[in-house]
């Protein structure tokens, strides 16, 4: 599972990026700690490779998915 943290512009155009362009991926969307950012969950690696490139300053952290 990828956790991408975004501030709240970047997420607002994730969004309807994954919205418009019929995205098929699972995607989880919840407040951060971090001030002003929220955190993207998903774990498809091609969407979220799409995401870290298009918005480089992304923080990204990759955990095993709970069995």
């Amino acid at each position: 599972m990828f956790q991408l943290l975004l501030s709240g512009h970047a997420v607002a155009s994730v969004t309807n990026e994954w919205w418009e362009a019929s995205i098929q991926a699972d995607a989880r969307i919840r407040k951060a700690k971090t001030k002003g950012c929220f955190v993207l969950e998903t774990e498809d690696t091609v969407f979220a490779a799409h995401i870290i490139k298009l918005w480089p300053e992304t923080k990204v952290n990759v955990k095993e998915p709970i069995k």
